[in-house]
């Protein structure tokens, strides 16, 4: 399993949503841990998928498999897994 968190270094929802995305990683070390920094746009691969900062993807099975856009709680995420 893999999750994508697609961020700014500038949004405010994207710094609220840092430490639960870190202690969701720490409490879930079998997830692959990957961020992306669309500062200067969303990688085209992405394009289609990401509209809006903070984005947050989960990939199951090699293919995204649930999208949770903005701010979530802990709880909430962890429900996605």
């Amino acid at each position: 399993m893999k999750l994508i968190k697609f961020y700014t270094q500038t949004c405010g929802p994207c710094k609220v949503m840092k430490p639960i995305i870190d202690k969701l990683i720490q409490n879930h070390p079998e997830i692959e841990y990957q961020e992306v920094d669309c500062t200067e746009g969303v990688p085209d691969e992405w394009i289609q998928t990401v509209r809006n900062v903070p984005t947050i993807i989960i990939i199951k099975d090699n293919a995204p498999n649930e999208k949770a856009v903005g701010i979530k709680t802990y709880e909430y995420l962890e429900s996605l897994l």
